[in-house]
């Protein structure tokens, strides 16, 4: 799909509901991080009609995504996820500084940027309006569900193998309390009735030869990632986002804005390629974590100028409705 043929579509969705504003490519492709396999995600902003904003079914965002997944639950070359925010959500995210959101003010470049408009760069032009202390709160917020999850999730793969490999030593036959009081290892996963195995829930009272399948197809979904896990004990992808999670926050702290492609690039993706070992990158996290806590968040407004923001959205919508028909 050529960039004018995805905006094209793109339109034609929003349509019904509003008028497309803004549309950009973001993820690696923004930040300048993307490898040969790397997925195109687009996400954009409309004004909301009439109908979207005051009707019984308001919209607040429309996914736009095009779905193509392999067997395994992995996106295709073909898939395309696109995601398009109503502008006073996009608005009401922007001056909560909610990372994913707020780098769309600085996104200009007509490499990332498919369309935009005087609307939409109205409020790019005064991006300073949305800045504010939460971006110390926000950042360092994602940055470590990021930490949790590089780590959390090739233990958890782990544990499913582990279990996996000890029900293998079973015909299937028998029920999974049996194997429970025969295994020390599966002892620990034991809650009385069931077992509880990273968030999912196994009925003791079932064939291990039913569990024992589930849990082959809870790894099969990401079988895609298994490598890495194997390879490097972390998820390199999740560091990968950390560390420039806590570089973007530094850049609006200190310097009110963001650049396109992210500076680190070179560093991000040696985190990426797991050039690290586990213990060497918690380190490098912890202590870049306690960088980010120094820098001088004092120096920004409290809260984002709300009121500005509020006056200039009003004036859109106003001009909006004016220029289109009640009943649209």
């Amino acid at each position: 799909m050529t960039n004018k043929e995805l905006l094209d579509y793109v339109k034609e969705k929003i349509s019904p509901h509003g008028e497309l504003i803004f549309l950009t490519i973001t993820g690696s492709y923004l930040y300048g991080t993307n490898t040969e396999t790397s997925d195109k995600d687009y996400v954009g902003v409309f004004v909301g009609n009439l109908k979207a904003k005051l009707g019984f079914n308001k919209i607040n965002e429309i996914d736009c995504s095009y779905v193509s997944k392999d067997e395994n639950g992995k996106n295709k070359d073909d898939a395309i996820d696109i995601k398009v925010y109503e502008l006073e959500k996009f608005l009401k995210l922007a001056g909560d500084v909610n990372p994913n959101i707020i780098e769309l003010i600085f996104a200009t470049s007509d490499n990332h940027v498919l369309y935009n408009t005087d609307i939409f760069k109205l409020f790019q032009d005064n991006y300073e309006i949305f800045l504010n202390r939460r971006i110390f709160q926000s950042f360092q917020g994602y940055a470590i569900q990021q930490f949790k999850k590089g780590v959390t999730k090739a233990q958890n793969y782990n544990k499913l193998k582990e279990i996996i490999k000890i029900l293998e030593k079973y015909d299937g036959k028998e029920f999974l309390a049996v194997v429970v009081e025969n295994e020390k290892e599966l002892k620990k996963f034991d809650k009385g009735f069931h077992i509880e195995v990273n968030g999912l829930s196994f009925q003791k009272n079932i064939f291990v030869k039913k569990i024992k399948k589930q849990m082959e197809e809870k790894l099969k979904l990401a079988s895609h990632r298994m490598e890495m896990w194997e390879k490097y004990g972390y998820d390199t992808k999740f560091f990968m986002h950390l560390f420039r999670l806590l570089d973007e926050g530094t850049e609006l702290i200190l310097n009110k804005k963001l650049e396109f492609p992210v500076k680190n690039v070179e560093f991000l993706l040696n985190v990426r390629n797991g050039k690290y070992k586990l213990n060497v990158i918690q380190e490098m996290a912890e202590k870049r974590f306690e960088e980010f806590k120094k820098l001088p968040v004092e120096n920004l407004p409290k809260k984002a100028k709300w009121n500005i923001i509020e006056k200039m959205m009003l004036d859109v919508y106003k001009k909006f409705f004016e220029k289109h028909d009640c009943d649209k």
